[in-house]
């Protein structure tokens, strides 16, 4: 509640000051600061940087042209149609957790219906441990990302860079992607900082606090928070993220890491069995040969 009170306000007056942003002054700050790195850098006095940095609005302005506009409006509208589906399926979903020992009963009754009990007592189980290991990693993870998010605002804040409150909400909200996440969110940040204000140093310094912030979370905070949620090594996340992402896009870098870890779980008992088994086969074996030999 009292992040909701003190940053709000501030997130609503960075979206009022996007839209009276001066252009001419970003274009002209950036080709000062090109003309300043050549003067002060020998070495630069044979490169054209004046024609680079101008290329390079010349493609920047041609891509807000009116030919792309069409395109533009397409992808925002394709972006509110998704926002709209995400927002309709958030409000189903709390019809669905308010009536969810009414569907729990439902559904164990069909899949007792359909499957042995063997078979079902296996299906409820892991089930049961998806509930258990995505509750544990998706609330770990929101709170991982909340923690994140401030530090985020409080150390963009301090670096004065343009529009800190939005970008530490893109930081915090992007955070929930393990790995990839804060990088997502910082990459913005980084251009944000070098085109508003004009001086690469600044932008320079922007991420290399996004990087140190993405290691202080992936080697300490997130470990710390999320504890025995997720029992897999780095390199299976890994693998399970680049897999999720390929299929399932957003969906899936969100519930690959507890699906992984389910898994893992699975495997792990499934090995277990087969040893044990193949032990006893064994020990048959050998008390058969043993008195085979006797004999």
């Amino acid at each position: 509640y009292l992040v909701y009170v003190l940053i709000s306000p501030i997130i609503i007056d960075n979206f009022f000051k996007i839209g009276h942003l001066d252009v001419n002054n970003i274009i002209n700050g950036l080709q000062s600061f090109f003309i300043d790195l050549q003067t002060n850098i020998r070495i630069l006095n044979n490169v054209d940087l004046m024609g680079l940095s101008q290329d390079i609005l010349k493609n920047v302005t041609n891509y807000f042209s009116t030919n792309n506009i069409n395109n533009i409006v397409q992808s925002i509208l394709g972006l509110t149609s998704s926002v709209y589906a995400y927002l309709m399926g958030f409000i189903v979903s709390i019809y669905l957790i308010v009536s969810k020992e009414e569907l729990f009963k439902a559904t164990n009754k069909f899949f007792e219906a359909i499957l042995n009990e063997r078979q079902f007592v296996i299906t409820k189980k892991y089930f049961l441990l998806f509930e258990k290991t995505f509750k544990r990693f998706f609330f770990g993870k929101m709170l991982d990302s909340l923690i994140i998010g401030i530090i985020a605002f409080f150390g963009l804040w301090i670096l004065k860079v343009p529009f800190y409150s939005l970008l530490a909400l893109l930081i915090g909200i992007t955070n929930m992607i393990p790995y990839f996440g804060p990088f997502i969110g910082g990459i913005p940040a980084v251009i944000v900082t070098l085109f508003i204000t004009g001086n690469p140093i600044n932008a320079l310094v922007c991420g290399l606090f996004v990087l140190v912030l993405q290691q202080f979370d992936g080697l300490y905070l997130g470990p710390k928070i999320l504890g025995k949620a997720v029992k897999i090594s780095s390199v299976w996340v890994l693998i399970a993220i680049i897999i999720g992402g390929a299929l399932f896009r957003v969906t899936g870098l969100l519930l690959c890491v507890p699906f992984a870890a389910t898994f893992k779980e699975g495997f792990d008992e499934f090995y277990k069995y087969r040893m044990k088994k193949k032990a006893v086969f064994q020990k048959k074996e050998y008390l058969r040969n043993k008195q085979s030999e006797s004999e």
